[in-house]
Parts: structure tokens; sequence; C-alpha cells
């Protein structure tokens, strides 16, 4: 009796490790593409976040150089100006209205009215150091997000 329960379990163990390692491979290279697929989202992802960022700030600081090269010394501006202007407004609009990625952290931080209300304040009293201010307070928000972020 000893013998025939021995005999039946080094057969299911024969079995057992014949069946492992016909799957255990198969399965190790299913688990590794798993985790390296995992890893290169996330590194995807990540590098998507920075460019946003950097499009981002970048959009901005455009925009608010534009803004006060041709509002600073100007009080009336010609047709060629305010185009200039409306275009340099709208990307900057554009540019935060479209981050996919980033698009919750700008909304917790409000930092497209943040923006508009700068704009339109310096549209309003041509306050330069103000709206300097604001436009720093800005970067800075974006600047701490991207750190925190990556």
């Amino acid at each position: 009796m000893q013998s025939e329960t021995s005999n039946y379990f080094f057969v299911w163990s024969t079995i057992i490790l014949a069946i492992w390692s016909a799957l255990g491979p198969i399965f190790g290279v299913w688990y590794g593409h798993r985790m390296q697929s995992s890893w290169q989202k996330r590194q995807w992802v990540t590098e998507s976040k920075l460019k946003e960022y950097q499009e981002l700030l970048g959009a901005l600081t455009n925009s608010f150089s534009t803004i006060i090269s041709l509002r600073a010394n100007a009080v009336v501006l010609g047709p060629e100006d305010q185009r200039q202007l409306g275009e340099a407004e709208q990307a900057a609009l554009e540019v935060l209205r479209n981050r996919v990625f980033l698009f919750p952290i700008l909304e917790k931080k409000n930092i497209l009215n943040l923006w508009i209300q700068a704009t339109r304040d310096y549209d309003n009293g041509l306050d330069v150091d103000l709206f300097s201010k604001r436009f720093g307070t800005i970067s800075r928000l974006i600047r701490e997000a991207a750190l925190q972020d990556m």
C-alpha cells in the first residue's frame, strides 16, 4: 500500500513538473511583458506630462511678453497690434484648455481663471507690476505642480 501511494506521488509530481516546465516559461514571458508594458506606460505618461508643462509655460510666457510689449507704450492699438494681441491671448487660452494630462491639476489650482483675471485686469488698468506679479504666481503654481507630479 505504501509503495502504491508513493508511486502515485511520483507520477503526479512528474506530471506537474512536466506541465510547469512547459507553462512556466510562457507564464514568465507573459508576466515580464505585463511588467514592461506597465513601466513603459508610466514612462510615456510622465514624459507627456513634462512636455505639456513645458508647452504650457512656454505659451504663457510668450503671451505675457507679447501682451506687455504691445500694451506697455501704446495708448491706442492699431489693427495689426490688436490682431497680435488677440492671437497672443488666444494662444494662451488654447494651451490652458487643451492640456489632456494637466487638466485636473490646472482646474484644481484655478490656473485658467487666474490667467483670464490677470489679463483682463491688465487690459483695464495697464498695471505692469500687478500683471507681472500675477504672471509670476501663475508660473510658480505651474512649476510647483510639475515638481509634485514628477
